[in-house]
Order: structure tokens, then C-alpha cells, then sequence
């Protein structure tokens, strides 16, 4: 059976209510039956960042990117967790971040470590990491909602600030 195949019967095992798209819930259910737990907030991040009909849920079409974009993750978690500890230390996140093509400074790295490690264990595990880089993906897309110069600069006043921020939570 084809990848695709094999999808397309995991979406319709959790559209439950066979709309052909699934809901925030649904997804949690789909992503836990492949042994990925993510929380309801990260599982709604998902659906905004693939979600193409501004539905709030996604088709199977959106779920097979979302099931893609994971699988990458996945790939770039593997390969730069170095000492295969199932977590990624400050030096492999960084690591993995840049080859992910998010190139921040050392200020903002840090700090978006501290919040992606609420127990300062120095560690980012793979759930985590992939709420990590859906917070980038989505700062990026609201970044560039906003510099329509594409000069890398934005000026924002606080409405717009809130807005780009509601974005990325």
C-alpha cells in the first residue's frame, strides 16, 4: 500500500464524523494513533500552519503536508541528536534550527530555548522541538505578512504586535 493510501485510511479512521476534514480533536487522535502526543494548543498551531481553506481543520491534502512537514522534523531531530539521547542539547538545536533555515542571534536563540524548556533541563525533547519549530514557522509567516519591503524590518504598533503574536501561539 502507497504512503498516500496508507494516509488517506488514517485520516478516515479519525474523521469520525466523516466530513473529509478533521478537527483540532481529531488530529490529536490521528497524530496519537502514530505514538506522536501533542497537546491541543500545538495540534491547533498545526492546523493554522497547513490549513489552506481557513477552516480551522484540515483536508486530507493539508493532513498529508502536515504528515510531511513531521516527517522532516523527524529526519532533522534524528540527525542532529548526535549522542542519541532522544533529546537535543543547546549546541544540536541550534544545529538543527539553522539547517532548517531559521538563522537567529544568540539572544533570541537562548530565549526561545528557555520558553521551549520550561524545566531548564538544557534539553529540547522531539515534542517540544516540533512545537519549537511551528512557533518559527508561523513567526516567519507573520514576520512577512509585515515586511512587505522584504527588507527583513518591520515596524509594528501594538494592535499589530498582538496580532502577530496571537498567530504564533
Amino acid at each position: 500500500m502507497s504512503d498516500n493510501a496508507q494516509l488517506q485510511q488514517w485520516f478516515a479512521a479519525v474523521d469520525t464524523d466523516r466530513s473529509g476534514r478533521i478537527s483540532v480533536t481529531e488530529l490529536q487522535e490521528a497524530l496519537l494513533l502514530g505514538n506522536l502526543q501533542f497537546s491541543l494548543a500545538v495540534c491547533a498551531q498545526m492546523i493554522r500552519l497547513h490549513d489552506r481553506s481557513n477552516t480551522n481543520s484540515l483536508d486530507v491534502q493539508d493532513f498529508m503536508a502536515l504528515h510531511k512537514f513531521l516527517e522532516e522534523m523527524n529526519q532533522s531531530f534524528q540527525m542532529h541528536d548526535q549522542d542519541r539521547s532522544g533529546s537535543l542539547n543547546a549546541h544540536e538545536t541550534h544545529s538543527a534550527l539553522t539547517s532548517a533555515g531559521f538563522n537567529l542571534e544568540p539572544p533570541a536563540f537562548a530565549e526561545m530555548c528557555r520558553a521551549f524548556d520550561p524545566e531548564r533541563k538544557g534539553q529540547i525533547s522531539y515534542a517540544p522541538y516540533i512545537a519549537m519549530t511551528l512557533f518559527l514557522r508561523c513567526a516567519a509567516n507573520a514576520f512577512q505578512a509585515f515586511d512587505s519591503s522584504k527588507m527583513g524590518r518591520v515596524n509594528l504598533d501594538f494592535s499589530q504586535f498582538i496580532y502577530a503574536a496571537s498567530n504564533c501561539r
